[in-house]
């Protein structure tokens, strides 16, 4: 398989992580099953042929171009090896701002882009269709996403939003809510149902979801590190803490995911 990866121009640094491909045209069709784990980003994609089937777990994929919201918990994809994909994943405060809807209707589902969004994409589905390479792709998505920038008017919820995101980012593993909402200058209450709707899931659920992907970056580069001292190192109470946090996130002990899956943080690696 052929995987491009491209990051965006710099007024688009702030709401998109990057842009990826992947594609592959083997002479026997053939598949692999691939763990989907959160990784506390949404994602847009386009399917220019078939697209993978979740064998395992929640959401379904039932259309070609979807958005990716906030998940929890770990689903099963069976990828075919002849496929065709280009991707959008977004900075966590991205989608919202550029998209202009709240994103918690996304939690836990891969929902139609158009039907999602409002409004008509075939264009930009032709366009990207008919793209002879990533590049091209890259630039049709830029071009549309800075409209997408300048016609936003999600400035004012962002901003509160961007210094406890921050925080998050920095210092996940010692961060709790009464110092998010401060952060924020907002009450716990307010600050909980706005970062629902600008991030997709519950601070409580994100925060978690950090310190799972900040594990994953230490074992990423250190694959010797014990269990023990890894735990202390992400600020979990105790080794049985995270232990249930990888069950709830993966379906897996870190044991198990370490021997089956090849740790790579999607939230921490640029």
């Amino acid at each position: 398989m052929s995987l491009k990866l491209s990051k965006p121009s710099l007024p688009l640094a702030p709401y998109v992580k990057n842009y990826w491909s992947l594609s592959s045209c083997p002479e026997q069709e053939s598949y692999h099953i691939q763990r989907i784990v959160p990784d506390g980003l949404i994602s847009l994609y386009f399917y220019f042929n078939a697209r993978p089937q979740v064998v395992s777990g929640k959401p379904t994929i039932e259309h070609s171009v979807f958005i990716s919201g906030q998940i929890n918990q770990a689903y099963d994809l069976r990828v075919g090896d002849s496929i065709q994909l280009f991707a959008i994943t977004f900075q966590p405060l991205g989608a919202f701002y550029l998209l202009g809807k709240p994103v918690h209707e996304l939690f836990n589902n891969c929902v139609s882009f158009q039907s999602w969004c409002g409004f008509p994409i075939t264009f930009l589905e032709d366009k990207l269709f008919e793209a002879t390479s990533f590049e091209q792709r890259v630039r049709i998505m830029e071009v549309f996403l800075i409209q997408q920038m300048q016609a936003s008017t999600n400035l004012l919820p962002c901003s509160r939003m961007n210094s406890s995101m921050d925080l998050i980012h920095e210092n996940a593993s010692q961060t709790g809510l009464q110092d998010l909402a401060g952060k924020a200058c907002l009450s716990p209450k307010h600050y909980q149902r706005l970062f629902n709707e600008c991030i997709g899931i519950t601070p409580k659920g994100y925060l978690r979801i950090v310190r799972f992907q900040q594990a994953l970056f230490i074992r990423q580069f250190n694959s010797t590190i014990d269990l023990t001292t890894l735990a202390y190192q992400c600020n979990y109470y105790d080794q049985a803490h995270m232990i249930n946090d990888f069950k709830k996130l993966t379906g897996l002990t870190p044991g198990k995911y370490f021997s089956q899956c090849e740790p790579y943080s999607d939230y921490f690696n640029d």
